[in-house]
């Protein structure tokens, strides 16, 4: 196996297989993303498309970090507001 460096991630090329890279385990395929998020496969690609997701393209490939996922989660949390009884 050969290693080839993307941008800043390490992928490990198999070369009877190069269509079959192997990340060091930081990066998800869009089925995987998703599952991981609770949304189906369709909703992250639209919410990728809007620019919701950070992502990587590697070719077709999509491909996202956890910390990324964990990035938008936050970024759609909604904080609840103290209760105040009413006068």
């Amino acid at each position: 196996m050969s290693l080839l460096l993307v941008g800043d991630f390490i992928v490990g090329v198999n070369p009877q297989h190069p269509e079959k890279s192997e990340m060091t385990n930081q990066l998800l395929s869009q089925q995987e993303a998703s599952i991981q998020l609770g949304i189906s496969t369709r909703t992250l690609q639209r919410y990728t498309k809007r620019g919701l997701i950070t992502h990587m393209r590697i070719g077709r490939r999509v491909l996202y970090k956890n910390e990324w996922l964990d990035d938008f989660c936050k970024s759609m949390t909604i904080e609840a507001k103290p209760f105040q009884k009413p006068i």
